[in-house]
This record gives C-alpha cells, sequence and structure tokens, in this order.
C-alpha cells in the first residue's frame, strides 16, 4: 500500500515512453502484490493490462491506466481502514 502512488507514477511514465520493460516490471509488482495481500480486482486489471502490453498495446495500456488507478486507490483505502478496525 505505501507503494502504491509511487508504483502508479512510475508504470504512467512507462507508459508515456512506451517503455514496456519498466511497464512490465511495474505491472507484475502490482499484480503479485495484489494477489498476496487478496486484492482480486486491482490483481485482474493489471493481469488485463499485462497482456495488453504483451502485445504491444500501448494506446490500450494508457486507456486502462485510469480504471487500473482508481482501483488502486480504491484498495488502498478499503485496505487501510481494514487495518484500522483490527
Amino acid at each position: 500500500m505505501s507503494h502504491w502512488c509511487e508504483r502508479a507514477a512510475r508504470l504512467e511514465k512507462a507508459l508515456g515512453r512506451s517503455d514496456a520493460s519498466e511497464a512490465g516490471v511495474v505491472l507484475l509488482s502490482i499484480r503479485t502484490t495484489s494477489s498476496m495481500l487478496g486484492a482480486v480486482h486491482l490483481e485482474a486489471e493489471s493481469a488485463l493490462m499485462l497482456g495488453a502490453l504483451s502485445r504491444c498495446d500501448f494506446a490500450g495500456c494508457r486507456l486502462s491506466l485510469s480504471s487500473l488507478t482508481r482501483i488502486g486507490d480504491e484498495t488502498c483505502l478499503e485496505l487501510t481502514e481494514l487495518f484500522r478496525s483490527a
């Protein structure tokens, strides 16, 4: 959770430069962390973007970025509330 903003910014920059390698590293990090936390929606969205990236569909990835960011932000809020109440 503490690295979400950094990862989202790195991904946005990588996609802006059409840097498949960096975007892939960031998306794999997001997907792996999401899986470990049980954040299924964020994991699924990052997996979809990885699929688009594997086809070099940078335009599709850029379109999906806002959805990924929204889901990531919502996930961080939900997890923060969950850990506060624990």
